[in-house]
């Protein structure tokens, strides 16, 4: 799993830097920037996710016009992610496209386990805002 790679490859990075650190913060500060920015890494490298369509089973029987009707769906949630701050973009795709707990993104991304639940609860609350309220939103897309 990416999470625990990462955990991995932080503390191995803690280990081969810590003759680096100078005292000026806190040593769980400085390792907490480790971590983070080696989470960041991570999340950049994998940043060419697999489109949103092959997440689901669009084989099973569907016609042609279904997946046009999908693609474009695919689309418009891409748009409207990228709408989004780049932290909560990331965020929900960590825990929608990488299907990560709320555990593993409070180790990931160093976040209270409230924190994530808010910030996933009003990203998805704004979207739906979004949806609903204004569907002119697309006009720009297209």
């Amino acid at each position: 799993m990416d999470a625990e790679e990462a955990a991995q490859d932080s503390l191995l990075k803690v280990v081969q830097k810590i003759h680096d650190y100078n005292g000026t913060s806190q040593f769980k500060t400085w390792i907490h920037t480790i971590s983070y920015r080696t989470a960041i890494d991570y999340y950049r490298k994998k940043r060419h996710y697999e489109s949103i369509e092959d997440r689901f089973d669009l084989e099973g029987g569907l016609r042609a016009d279904d997946h046009v009707q999908q693609d474009e769906l695919n689309k418009k949630i891409e748009y409207l992610l990228s709408l989004l701050d780049e932290d909560d973009e990331r965020l929900l795709k960590l825990y929608y496209l990488e299907e990560m707990s709320i555990k593993e993104l409070v180790g990931l991304l160093g976040l209270s386990e409230s924190n994530i639940k808010v910030r996933l609860h009003r990203s998805r609350k704004w979207i739906a805002s979004q949806v609903q309220q204004n569907t002119r939103i697309y006009e720009d897309f297209r």
